[in-house]
């Protein structure tokens, strides 16, 4: 599979864009998927992040010219029209039509995405404003709003699949693994994270140093907190913080990749919005923290009514509250987040299985197939089969009333076969069956896709409202695929061809 990510980072857009789409990338079987990252603006520091984890990377030149810019509130960040920045994305992807584009950037909307259709088969959008429209296939906004199912409602078309909310956050491995020991926070504040993200060009860090050496001092709690502080390299203000985190006696971490392991040893952080919001709420950090863009302001305020954290606007604020937690007994947020970089590649893979109507070529390949003993075991066919009747059996199947039969297709490539049998439609009822037959598509979901798939042809095309299945005891892997899909165990006599097969059960999902 190959997926290419359009995404930029700068002082003005931030680094949170690139740095939730390289944690995506990440996230993906680097032996089956080939990744591209598009960028026209991206500092040389996480440039070379994306060459050090294997991912290609190609550079789009900025234009200069003030007459480039549409109607889009960020169409500056762009650096290029959306024509030509389609254009050059285009050729960047090459001669290939690659499987996903992942769009990550308020400069683009539907207009970009419509030109890039022919050379990508599939559109993904990230975004958090909700103030454009888009000609996707997924889009995904990980913030919580009030008014989250409805925001996009007219923006994306009736066939977009949209996932909402932090149960699809975009985290790095090292907060799965922390995850695991988190600890719930109680007694008394000792140790304080702060952190405003990679850029703080608002220099916010300083505003809450000045706020919480003021406070320390005034509850006499100086020598009693160990503080961590956390810049970007590029900080505008990095000799001054240096200084005052040495007179302190405070840890400073420039440009450091320990954040998940500050994050999980800290009882309190003072932060920013952004991408470190679900990081600290997915480890139940404790936080005040601080909207630095204007689009960060309507979700932390919501979420901070529901008391997963506190905002403030002013030092004095920051003062105050700073002063009530570190006099009381501290607690963690609710748990809220979840790890949404598995649930989307899950489904993007999925969305990459089709179901087709069994050709003669495919009838062809299946008999090659049966010439691997692996696969003849595992349908129980000692010898192979006679070319002339395996045709034969083939067309009397596919020719059949009371069968529909499917080719498995995984990105282009006949991977299995399924189908729907003893289609009764009397009794509202037919038999399902399924096999994966090229061994290096096997546990990548794709008969749990091609399952429910199934189901839903049986439900809508045939109104069946019983469906059953017959599978070997032993196929515990397969137990597992028809539980989840709503399949339970029938304890009742088996008929032909099952009859007096103890090896084998039946399962039935009444629809």
């Amino acid at each position: 599979m190959r997926i290419a990510f359009r995404v930029d980072a700068s002082k003005d857009i931030g680094y949170g864009h690139f740095m939730r789409c390289l944690t995506f990338a990440n996230s993906f079987d680097p032996l089956s998927v080939d990744i591209m990252f598009i960028c026209r603006d991206l500092p040389l520091h996480l440039q070379k992040k994306i060459m050090d984890h294997g991912h290609l990377f190609s550079k789009l030149t900025r234009i200069i010219n003030e007459n480039i810019f549409d109607d889009l509130q960020h169409s500056e960040w762009l650096g290029a029209s959306q024509k030509q920045d389609a254009l050059d994305s285009i050729n960047a992807l090459g001669s290939k039509i690659w499987d996903w584009i992942v769009v990550d950037h308020y400069g683009i909307d539907y207009r970009w995405e419509k030109r890039v259709r022919n050379q990508v088969k599939k559109i993904l959008v990230i975004d958090d404003l909700a103030d454009r429209h888009h000609d996707c296939d997924m889009l995904v906004d990980q913030n919580l709003y009030h008014d989250a199912g409805s925001r996009y409602a007219n923006l994306v078309s009736p066939t977009c699949e949209v996932f909402l909310g932090p149960h699809f956050a975009f985290l790095r491995p090292e907060f799965h693994e922390l995850r695991k020991h988190v600890k719930v926070r109680s007694g008394k504040i000792e140790t304080i994270l702060i952190y405003f993200g990679g850029i703080d060009s608002d220099n916010t860090t300083l505003l809450a140093l000045d706020a919480l050496i003021i406070c320390s001092h005034r509850l006499h709690l100086s020598h009693k907190l160990h503080v961590d502080v956390v810049i970007g390299a590029e900080h505008p203000s990095k000799s001054e913080i240096e200084s005052i985190c040495f007179k302190q006696d405070y840890s400073l971490y420039v440009q450091t990749d320990k954040i998940a392991d500050l994050m999980a040893n800290a009882d309190l952080a003072i932060g920013a919005g952004g991408i470190s919001t679900y990081e600290r709420l997915y480890l139940r950090l404790p936080a005040i923290l601080k909207a630095t863009s204007f689009n960060q302001l309507e979700p932390l305020t919501y979420m901070s009514s529901l008391g997963l954290f506190e905002l403030f606007e002013s030092s004095k604020e920051l003062e105050q509250m700073l002063e009530t937690a570190l006099l009381r007994d501290n607690f963690s947020p609710p748990d809220c987040v979840e790890n949404g970089n598995v649930k989307l590649i899950t489904h993007m893979m999925n969305l990459s299985v089709s179901l087709r109507n069994m050709s003669s070529f495919d009838v062809a390949r299946t008999f090659k197939w049966l010439q691997n003993k692996q696969l003849r075991d595992d349908f129980e066919t000692p010898e192979v089969p006679q070319r002339s009747i395996h045709f034969k059996y083939w067309r009397n199947i596919l020719t059949s009333a009371d069968n529909r039969v499917y080719a498995i297709y995984y990105k282009d490539k006949h991977v299995g076969n399924c189908g729907l049998k003893n289609i009764n439609i009397d009794k509202s009822s037919c038999e399902l069956w399924i096999y994966i037959a090229d061994i290096s598509a096997r546990g990548k979901g794709l008969a749990k896709n091609s399952v429910l798939n199934l189901i839903t042809k049986a439900k809508y095309e045939l109104s069946c409202s019983i469906i059953y299945l017959h599978v070997s005891k032993s196929n515990l892997a397969a137990i597992r695929l028809y539980n989840s899909s709503g399949f339970n165990h029938v304890d009742e006599l088996l008929k032909e061809p099952w009859a007096n097969r103890e090896d084998i059960q039946k399962m039935t999902l009444i629809i």
